[in-house]
């Protein structure tokens, strides 16, 4: 992954600001709303937002030669590895 070397970081951000009970929460409402294309990648997104600054994303695009789908396939990952019930919870809502 091309943002290896952040993982860890964004990893224990994540995990300080959002509890799993919540996430699951969230997922509900963007699922009962119908807010999405990707549920995945829409979650992502929130949690994205919800740890993160806007400039301090931005930073990344130049520091590390990333775009989008890095940042994406970062926080999925974050959201699969560090919230299992919640990633079941997707994915299940997801057809999967």
């Amino acid at each position: 992954m091309k943002l290896d070397k952040i993982y860890n970081d964004v990893a224990n951000r994540v995990i300080e600001k959002i509890e799993e009970d919540r996430l699951i929460a969230y997922i509900n409402v963007i699922t009962e709303n119908k807010e999405y294309k990707d549920l995945a990648v829409r979650v992502a997104s929130g949690v994205e937002m919800a740890t993160f600054q806007p400039e301090e994303i931005c930073e990344w695009y130049s520091k590390y030669n990333c775009h989008d789908s890095h940042i994406m396939t970062l926080f999925k990952k974050v959201i699969r590895e560090n919230y299992p019930k919640a990633w079941d919870v997707i994915q299940k809502k997801m057809g999967r």
